[in-house]
């Protein structure tokens, strides 16, 4: 990935769930470059599923960690799509975004929606993962990925699970968002998704200056 300097004394705002957040001590690493002098660092990693079942709330709760004029916001996944939203409700506040896996030109999945959020409030959240996303990291035979995202899991609440499904599912199209940006957007993802993102940059017609790529082998 190529570098892009945020203005002096921007902080990042990391916009996961409470799953990874918990843990985040320092700024990811693939942000390492946007970094600001010491004296004016600063990260924020608000816990989203306490703010509800939307991205919308998400936002606008963690718009309110900072007041700070000039925002880098990092968001993996559905945290990608929060980090989108925020730049849609102040955009005039955003230095950088870091997108991780995101999917801004995803449609709201009611069906899906329905059927994980049943399952989870009648099941409970180790059913839950045990049936939907254990299999996946098995899948791709990373077993430390599997233990670490299953204690995660086991952490969350039933209703917190349950607002990141909603949030996830139901999310809006962002790509007018993603289209419109003055600013610089970082992509980072699996080496398998970058002809997609390569494809979707290119229809859009964005300035290749304000997009830095990095790619990595698995999730």
């Amino acid at each position: 990935m190529q570098t892009s300097r945020a203005p002096t004394g921007a902080p990042t705002v990391c916009v996961f769930s409470k799953s990874t957040t918990s843990s985040i001590a320092e700024p990811p690493a693939q942000t390492s470059h946007l970094q600001t002098p010491s004296k004016s660092n600063q990260t924020c990693a608000p816990n989203l599923y306490e703010y509800g079942d939307n991205i919308e709330q998400w936002a606008e709760n963690a718009l309110t960690q900072t007041k700070s004029k000039k925002l880098i916001v990092v968001g993996c996944s559905v945290g990608g799509s929060c980090a989108l939203e925020v730049a849609k409700q102040a955009p005039d506040r955003i230095a950088a975004l870091v997108l991780i896996g995101t999917n801004a030109n995803h449609n709201p999945n009611r069906q899906n929606h329905r059927k994980y959020v049943d399952f989870a409030d009648n099941h409970g959240v180790q059913a839950a993962w045990r049936h939907y996303w254990e299999p996946l990291l098995i899948k791709d035979n990373n077993k430390e990925a599997a233990l670490e995202a299953e204690r995660i899991a086991l952490r969350q609440s039933v209703e917190h699970l349950t607002n990141g499904l909603k949030a996830f599912h139901l999310r809006p199209n962002l790509i007018d968002i993603v289209a419109e940006a003055n600013f610089p957007i970082h992509v980072v993802m699996t080496v398998k998704r970058h002809y997609r993102c390569v494809y979707l940059v290119g229809k859009l017609a964005l300035l290749p200056t304000l997009w830095k790529f990095a790619f990595i082998r698995s999730a």
